[in-house]
């Protein structure tokens, strides 16, 4: 074992030491099931674990990402962390909590009294779609429940910017991916909010058409579930017309860094934990009046550990049977898949159901990856739709399905006898919140797709010479690396000699041609006194002169 690994898994056990015992603490200052906290309650400590969710997130999307892009994909959580808090500053938070004070007693947001219902005059109240009070937060930035609000919302509106984010990396500029993460953050996601949290058409599908008691979600759920949306639109707008060829055998996408997909997932159950103490719904009385959510910890932390080892369980088990061992990339994605599964449905479902739930959502990631891949054709490399999407359905229909009763919320089968209110107020649910997460976004990306797109003279010849540049790039590697070409370095060090040299060479050759030059002065004169001194012809010698 590397000195690394060692390092890693003392950091790891620190980790959990530090929360299991602030936990613990938590957990003895709770004495009743339903204590709802105020705002003042937060804890620092406990605030900071709630970040652990996104940066899980983007640990899972790194290890399993080329890692020549792997710097980019790092890149892509302050990205994400920058579009969610000037978004949702901006105009998200009025669009999500702008009506709270409509069915909410709190004073703090008694000025929060504007909700868009284009629908009540005709269908009567409780069609809410949009709230008109709070930009900016109303300018109160200065301490109080709003910004508590605002703050506790945010670690979940990063987590939904970011899945766009990591998909679509390298599969579109820089430009667009934060715009579509703005996007995500100051549209998407409110609108979302205020029909499940903001007292919007969701959660009043109960009262309105007797369909249960609306849409249940945890709190932990449809934030991906808008990712995912998002991050389909994405890859649907900017799929290659030529797609490179998939190989005949079907094989698991490759973990290239397997430690962080484990560490990432790691992560993403500390700050769920987290999220799941601290969330809105339990410490605000505003949100807490929407839906009455039991807060037994015990019960809760017994359910997520059950889900995150079913989910282990199953995706080593299908890592044996593809490649006859467990494969570390799919199981650290399956344990985020049951997270985000059971997640809407926590403290209603039975044990059996959390098991069930969490080990199909493990079991069928693979499956749903190579359908996603092969036979629609989307380049999801990082498997965000499988993990993100289709686990946050599977988890909103099991709570149509298998709710126990817990707290006025029965489903098809847990409840002893057949409610289809219950799963139809999901099913509408799932529509509405996929169809405000695609189709906005795809809206605006088709267009900049097509800004974006060359006509095919100029792509091909893009291509050919991307493919003599490659050619000539590997031709020099390959000589450098046989010794046949000399690196810049070296050709630059060569150079300098040659210059010396050449200097060297130049003053010598001065130095031997102004001794010839002594020489040829000298001698010369001697000769010719010598042939004047004879006068009859002769040479000095006496010798007969030519």
């Amino acid at each position: 074992m590397t000195r690394k690994r060692i390092l890693s898994m003392a950091l790891l056990a620190a980790l959990f030491g530090w929360f299991g015992f602030a936990l613990v603490a938590r957990a003895e200052s709770v004495t009743t099931a339903s204590v709802v906290a105020t705002a003042d309650g937060i804890g620092v400590s406990g605030y900071l674990l709630t970040w652990f969710l996104p940066l899980g997130v983007a640990l899972v999307a790194v290890g399993v990402s080329n890692p020549q892009r792997a710097a980019q994909v790092v890149t892509s959580l302050p990205l994400a962390l920058a579009a969610a808090l000037a978004g949702f500053y901006v105009c998200g938070f009025a669009f999500q909590f702008g009506g709270l004070g409509l069915i909410s007693s709190d004073p703090a947001f008694a000025d929060y009294l504007a909700e868009w219902s284009p629908l009540d005059l005709r269908l009567g109240a409780g069609w809410g779609l949009l709230g008109l009070r709070g930009f900016m937060l109303g300018g109160n930035v200065s301490g109080g429940p709003v910004l508590a609000l605002f703050l506790a919302q945010l670690p979940l509106v990063t987590t939904a910017a970011l899945i766009p984010l990591v998909t679509m990396n390298g599969r579109m500029p820089r430009l667009p991916g934060f715009g579509l993460a703005l996007l995500v953050s100051c549209l998407c996601y409110p609108l979302a909010g205020n029909w499940i949290q903001g007292g919007g058409w969701l959660s009043q599908l109960g009262e309105t058409r007797q369909l249960g008691v609306g849409l249940v979600d945890g709190g932990l759920t449809w934030p991906h579930l808008v990712g995912a949306g998002a991050a389909l639109a994405g890859l649907i707008a900017f799929r290659p017309r030529d797609p490179d060829p998939s190989p005949a055998t079907p094989e698991l996408p490759r973990a290239y860094l397997p430690l962080n997909v484990l560490i990432g997932a790691v992560f993403a159950l500390v700050g769920w934990l987290a999220l799941q103490f601290i969330r809105p719904g339990m410490i605000f009385p505003a949100v807490a009046q929407l839906v009455e959510v039991p807060l037994d910890m015990t019960r809760l932390m017994f359910h997520a550990l059950v889900a995150v080892s079913a989910a282990a369980l199953t995706t080593a088990f299908y890592g044996w049977l593809a490649r006859g061992e467990p494969d570390a990339g799919l199981m650290g994605r399956g344990i985020l898949a049951a997270l985000i599964a059971v997640g809407a449905g926590l403290p209603y479902l039975p044990t059996w159901a959390v098991v069930l739930v969490a080990g199909l959502a493990g079991l069928i990631l693979a499956p749903v990856m190579y359908l996603i891949e092969r036979v629609f054709g989307l380049d999801d490399r990082g498997a965000t739709v499988a993990v993100h999407g289709v686990s946050a359905i599977l988890g909103l229909l099991a709570v149509g399905l298998f709710a126990d009763g817990t707290w006025g919320v029965n489903g098809y089968w847990g409840a002893g006898s057949a409610h289809t209110g219950q799963l139809q107020a999901q099913l509408i649910g799932i529509g509405a919140v996929l169809l405000i997460s695609m189709g906005v976004p795809w809206l605006l990306l088709a267009i900049i797709a097509r800004a974006y797109i060359l006509p095919e003279t100029i792509q091909t010849r893009a291509r050919e010479r991307a493919a003599r540049l490659r050619a000539e790039r590997q031709t020099r590697k390959t000589l450098r690396l046989r010794g046949l070409r000399r690196s810049p370095f070296q050709r630059a060090y060569a150079a300098l000699l040659h210059f010396v040299s050449r200097r060297k060479r130049r003053l010598s050759k001065r130095a031997r041609l102004a001794g010839n030059g002594s020489m040829g002065q000298s001698a010369r004169p001697a000769s010719r006194r010598a042939f004047r001194s004879s006068g009859n012809g002769q040479s000095a010698d006496g010798q007969p002169t030519p």
